[in-house]
């Protein structure tokens, strides 16, 4: 018992004494990368930026050294789109490595398992799936002043759910610490 909480203590040291933050904190807008699945959303293919988008929130947790190609991170992802009686949600948590270029840049990519949650107004009434799946992620960020960051995303996901395919991608902004 007396030797657990040192080396919990080292542990967190370590994480806050890394050059790469051990937490990050990201929110921001997503769209659907499958016309069709935004036409549930949107109702026609036109695009009105300040309605036809989804929101997104990510919370990433990095190891203080580095990894096979860059710094591991775990990130958990939660999207919502809704629009024109429609709902979808997916949950994903990935193993994510993010290789810095330079200073400021980065590029990353991670696999990881999906949770979708779909509900859907047809003609013949609601309709609702639940699924898990595999996915992936790949990222380009961008280290602003301190902590704050801006990051692109593409998430894809293996396979549909109600006939929906919910890949998408995402812009975040976010602090990490």
């Amino acid at each position: 018992m007396p030797i657990r909480r040192p080396a919990l203590l080292v542990l967190i040291v370590g994480a806050c004494a890394a050059q790469e933050p051990a937490l990050a904190l990201g929110v921001g807008p997503t769209v659907f990368a499958d016309r069709d699945s935004r036409r549930l959303i949107q109702g026609s293919d036109g695009y009105d930026f300040k309605e036809d988008h989804g929101w997104k929130g990510v919370l990433g947790m990095s190891a203080p050294e580095r990894a096979i190609f860059g710094y591991p991170w775990v990130d958990f992802d939660w999207s919502r789109t809704k629009g024109e009686g429609n709902r979808i949600d997916s949950v994903g948590t990935y193993y994510m490595e993010r290789v810095p270029l330079g200073s400021m840049f980065y590029l990353g990519a991670g696999l990881g398992s999906v949770y979708e949650n779909l509900r859907l107004e047809t003609p013949t009434g609601k309709r609702r799936d639940d699924e898990w799946t595999f996915g992936g992620k790949a990222v380009v960020g961008l280290a602003l002043y301190g902590p704050l960051y801006v990051e692109g995303s593409y998430q894809y996901n293996i396979g549909t759910t109600l006939g929906v395919e919910t890949d998408l991608y995402g812009v975040i902004v976010g602090l990490r610490f």
